[in-house]
């Protein structure tokens, strides 16, 4: 239930001459009467700019709070280092700027935050979890973000950024999103300039441009059931990305994965990367892929590096689209399907060293299976063969009477062991028998 605030004024009992003592029979001497305003104060303690309340305090959300402070739901963003509790069908919302508007805190939401320009904003770090059922909205900036420091969430619930960013950290950004958890925005996550971005997804993160972009380091798992996707990209990093894959991750317009700098991919059998021109590329650096779910790109490269490539297809990785190392070599073991829809099914500026295993395909469906630009080209296949054994017919001495020469050759025949099978590279493997004498 609102608590509202009451005052009680005490008025002296006015002195009037007797004709107008009947007059006055409704004054009284005592009233009590609430206050009331176009806010609702009910985040306690209050907030104000000496700053209160102090650091270590836990502030807690029970009603309807609008404009606490000013047009911002609750604080005056010099708050530090307090904990902001949002109870479960509690609101708190700034008309004009932010829901909760700290310095630093720790903000646990069950209800729902609401801002014109962000839900929670920090100028420091803040941690937020957002829990089953709570929402966290910014119209025009973001649904979390931090001015000056890192941002950690956990959501279980939603977070909206609108035209903006879903989660921003101008620092490192650390975001768990569980199963069941939404984190959207035109950018769905964003963490800060030579930082570090990780994301942990079992639920949905979705950009309108962007998934997940991180200006420095990213590092990214998706589990089972997890869906990171962008309207452009689904995930990019303008240095570093590794990516342990076992959901969905999508690139409408461009990439699934892009980064400029290395990149590393761990993508098991219930993964996929798609994109559009490439599911996985690097604008200046290498790629090293374990694949044993789906990569695919139906107009473009499955992989592209512009520096080296490493690929190890598992046997149940499949791999659509082809692959190109622009200005350096190509490292592919085979287990799995390979193939080029459009392009060459592997190509490398440089030097390409193939190894495809028992059963394993490589095609490309117009262009060269596999091209060395100005390098060699070292191909193993390993295919299976029928083990060839030579017929024997066993005679008895009566059959060869005196015949020495009869009789040693039904010995060798009964008494043959095989020769040790000798592999020729850029052939297939054969095996050699004969009898022994």
């Amino acid at each position: 239930m609102t608590r509202v605030p009451v005052r009680t004024w005490c008025f002296p009992r006015p002195r009037l001459p007797f004709w107008q003592a009947a007059a006055a029979v409704a004054i009284v001497g005592c009233a009590t009467l609430a206050l009331t305003s176009g806010a609702s104060a009910v985040c306690l303690p209050g907030a104000d700019n000496s700053p209160n309340p102090p650091p270590g305090t836990t502030i807690t959300c029970s009603g309807v709070t609008t404009d606490q402070n000013g047009t911002s739901g609750y604080g005056t963003g010099n708050q530090i280092g307090i904990v902001i509790n949002v109870d479960s069908g509690a609101s708190v919302t700034g008309s004009a700027n932010s829901g909760i508007n700290i310095g630093s805190a720790t903000v646990s939401n069950s209800g729902s935050i609401t801002g014109a320009t962000n839900g929670v904003f920090s100028q420091d770090d803040v941690t937020v979890t957002n829990n089953t059922g709570a929402t966290i909205t910014g119209t025009t900036v973001s649904g979390v973000g931090s001015n000056n420091g890192s941002v950690t969430v956990l959501n279980s619930g939603t977070i909206t950024g609108n035209a903006n960013i879903g989660v921003f950290a101008f620092v490192n950004a650390t975001v768990t999103n569980n199963a069941g958890g939404t984190i959207t925005g035109d950018l769905g996550v964003n963490s800060g300039f030579s930082a570090v971005g990780n994301v942990t997804n079992a639920g949905n993160i979705i950009g309108t441009s962007y998934g997940f972009i991180a200006y420095g380091t990213g590092i990214v798992s998706n589990n089972a059931g997890g869906l990171i996707s962008g309207g452009i990209s689904g995930v990019q990093a303008n240095q570093l990305l590794n990516v342990t894959n076992a959901g969905a991750i999508t690139g409408t317009a461009s990439y699934g994965l892009e980064a400029t700098g290395n990149m590393e991919v761990a993508n098991a059998a219930a993964g996929t990367i798609t994109g559009a021109t490439a599911a996985i590329h690097t604008n200046s650096g290498s790629v090293s892929v374990a694949n044993f779910g789906t990569i695919s790109s139906s107009t473009g490269f499955a992989a592209s590096a512009n520096a080296n490539l490493t690929i190890a297809n598992g046997a149940s990785g499949s791999i659509t689209g082809g692959m190109v190392a622009n200005l350096g070599f190509a490292h592919v073991t085979n287990q799995g399907t390979i193939t080029g829809l459009n392009n060459t099914a592997i190509y490398a500026f440089t030097d390409i060293n193939v190894t495809n295993g028992v059963g394993a395909q490589i095609t490309s469906l117009i262009n060269n299976g596999i091209y060395a630009s100005n390098g060699a080209r070292n191909r193993r296949q390993f295919r299976k063969h029928k083990r060839r054994r030579p017929r024997l017919r066993h005679s008895r001495r009566d059959e060869c009477g005196g015949d020495q020469q009869c009789r040693r050759a039904d010995q060798r025949r009964r008494h043959w062991r095989p020769r040790q099978p000798r592999v020729c590279l850029g052939h297939q493997l054969r095996l050699h028998f004969r009898p022994r004498g």
